[in-house]
């Protein structure tokens, strides 16, 4: 009798241990919070203090997030379009403030030391996250990540122009408060014209469904390959071996997980996730070191560097020619060699279209070329194509258009270093649609970067 009441005993302690351990260990709901505002419009923007205009509506990529990044059955989405300082650094149900939730996606305008916010010139609702401590600067009350602890951060994204540029940003910033992954951007990026927004989508959509996130990058760059995100990402930390799907284990806390195993994350080239990529080489290893970024130069003027993958791509498109095409090389991430070269197939040089060839790089070594842009159900349209009837649209559409300036011109910004305004053609073999797009780039004082687009079906 007494036996059986000290095993009952030691079966209801020890429920209770294990019960403390697992709850004291993750939380039955994770948070991904999704950040990003509507500046105002061209017409009705917000102006700061000091007379910097911001305009732009952010909102429909966050959206997308929170519905995407939901697909994952332990994770609550958290989305606000007007929010605070304060609004930040509140905590989620967990007991975590909301800016080192689990996974953070963030979309504004940026610079490396801040990404912002502002509702509709409503200054209540002007904040931002910042390299540093706390500071308020020309009417933003920013959030400064050396007060911010992310160690239950698995992923955080800046989705802002430059918030990955250079040796010290925001992507750093957040791996030295303990964050496992941050993603950015090198460079520029239009994140609201419809090529930027698609890649955005693709992006979530695929981390939503398990990827890695570095996988995730990859199959963004494949459905999304004229976006000017696919050429700028970067990131910081083990993106190769961590998805969102999968949360720590650790008891006593939920903390960073550099030091997880995760053995059922989906990789990149798994059929499981419906990739739209083509492959002409898998499973290969060739060594290539990217020494330079190569941007959109002439393919022609490097055939002896990339003899080897021409010489591979011709045996499956015996219509290849180094003449049409442009080359691009970029570096997710130096430490880890993983990244990209890409050729990109312009008709008369001068529309670009979206027939990529992408040849993914890993550990300094490129492991697959595919074909990407294209839908595998679309190929026949690269031989029904009239390539001269395009040209001569565009050549038709300059005439017509030689006097009109585009709506950017007008525009003044009282405290900008550089504006810039370039326009490009664009033609996609999947909707069969050619189309005019300019884009605009400021560099305000701040150190913070303006960019607009505008699209014009020709």
């Amino acid at each position: 009798m007494k036996k059986g009441k000290l095993s009952i005993i030691s079966i209801v302690l020890m429920t209770v241990i294990l019960f403390s351990m697992f709850t004291t260990s993750v939380f039955a709901t994770r948070y991904a919070v999704c950040l990003g505002t509507n500046f105002g419009t061209t017409a009705a923007p917000t102006i700061t203090p000091s007379g910097e205009r911001y305009d732009g509506d952010f909102t429909p990529n966050t959206a997308n997030a929170s519905i995407t990044l939901s697909n994952i059955s332990d994770i609550s989405t958290i989305r606000s379009t007007a929010f605070t300082k304060a609004y930040l650094t509140a905590t989620t149900p967990n007991g975590i403030p909301r800016i080192g939730s689990e996974v953070v996606f963030l979309n504004g305008h940026a610079g490396p030391n801040e990404i912002i916010f502002c509702y509709q010139n409503n200054f209540t609702y002007a904040t931002g996250v910042r390299v540093g401590g706390d500071q308020v600067f020309d009417g933003f009350d920013c959030v400064g990540l050396n007060n911010v602890n992310m160690d239950h951060t698995q992923l955080i994204t800046y989705a802002g122009c430059h918030s990955g540029y250079g040796d010290t940003n925001l992507l750093t910033a957040s791996i030295a408060r303990g964050a496992t992954v941050a993603v950015g951007f090198n460079d520029e990026i239009h994140s609201r014209a419809t090529d930027g927004q698609n890649w955005l989508l693709a992006y979530n959509t695929a981390l939503g469904n398990g990827l890695y996130v570095k996988s995730a990058i990859t199959w963004a760059n494949s459905n999304a390959p004229t976006s000017d995100l696919a050429t700028t990402v970067v990131y910081k930390g083990p993106a190769g071996t961590i998805n969102i799907k999968t949360p720590i284990l650790i008891a006593g806390a939920v903390t960073s997980m550099r030091n997880a195993t995760l053995n059922d994350a989906i990789p990149v080239k798994s059929n499981e996730f419906n990739l739209n990529d083509i492959f002409l080489i898998e499973d290969v290893v060739i060594p290539y070191k990217v020494s330079k970024e190569i941007t959109n130069e002439n393919l022609d003027n490097y055939k002896k560097e990339f003899n080897f993958l021409i010489k591979e791509i011709i045996k499956m498109d015996n219509g290849f020619n180094t003449k049409d095409y442009k080359v691009s090389t970029h570096l997710y991430n130096n430490e880890d060699g993983s990244g990209f070269v890409r050729f990109d197939y312009y008709i008369d040089g001068i529309i670009q279209t979206n027939k990529v060839y992408m040849a993914n790089i890993e550990n300094n070594k490129i492991i697959d070329v595919s074909l990407v842009g294209i839908k595998k159900e679309n190929l026949d349209n690269l031989k029904n194509v009239d390539n001269s009837k395009l040209s001569s649209k565009v050549k038709k559409f300059e005439t017509d258009n030689k006097s009109k300036e585009n709506s950017f011109s007008a525009i003044n910004y009282n405290n900008q270093k550089n504006k810039e305004i370039t326009s490009t053609y664009e033609y996609d073999f999947n909707t069969d649609t050619l189309r005019k797009v300019t884009n605009l780039s400021v560099t305000l004082n701040s150190g913070i970067i303006i960019t607009d687009s505008e699209e014009v079906i020709i």
